[in-house]
C-alpha cells in the first residue's frame, strides 16, 4: 500500500473515531504499528455496527 492510500485509510478512522468513545479511541491508536489501515478501519465499522445494536436493544428493552 502507498503512503497516499495509506493516508487516506488513516484520516477515514480518525472521521470514524471522533464518532465513538474514547476507550475505542485509545485501543485503535495502540493498534496502529501493528496492523493494516484497512483493518483498523474495518476495526472501526465493527464497533459503529456493534454500538448501533446496543442502542436499538436498549431502546427495545425500555419500551417493554
Amino acid at each position: 500500500m502507498d503512503k497516499q492510500m495509506k493516508m487516506h485509510y488513516m484520516n477515514r478512522i480518525d472521521e470514524k473515531l471522533s464518532d465513538l468513545p474514547w476507550y475505542v479511541t485509545e485501543f485503535i491508536d495502540s493498534r496502529k504499528r501493528k496492523l493494516s489501515p484497512t483493518t483498523l478501519l474495518n476495526y472501526c465499522h465493527d464497533y459503529i455496527i456493534f454500538f448501533d445494536w446496543l442502542v436499538a436493544e436498549l431502546k427495545d428493552q425500555l419500551k417493554n
